[in-house]
């Protein structure tokens, strides 16, 4: 019973996660497709975290 459970899970995670893995941008509108760029390309918020966890710590 609990490798079936195990098997059914499995299946279940696998099948939603390829649908994710290709989904397209959502919109054609302009002004949200800029603010999606400017938060995927110039964002500096790895730089900033990198900095902080080395100068404080986790």
């Amino acid at each position: 019973m609990k490798t079936r459970s195990t098997v059914l899970m499995t299946l279940l995670a696998l099948g939603t996660a390829a649908p994710a893995a290709t989904q397209d941008f959502p919109t054609e509108d302009s002004v949200i497709h800029a603010i999606w760029d400017e938060g995927m390309e110039h964002s500096r918020a790895h730089d900033l975290a990198q900095t902080l966890m080395d100068s404080i710590g986790p």
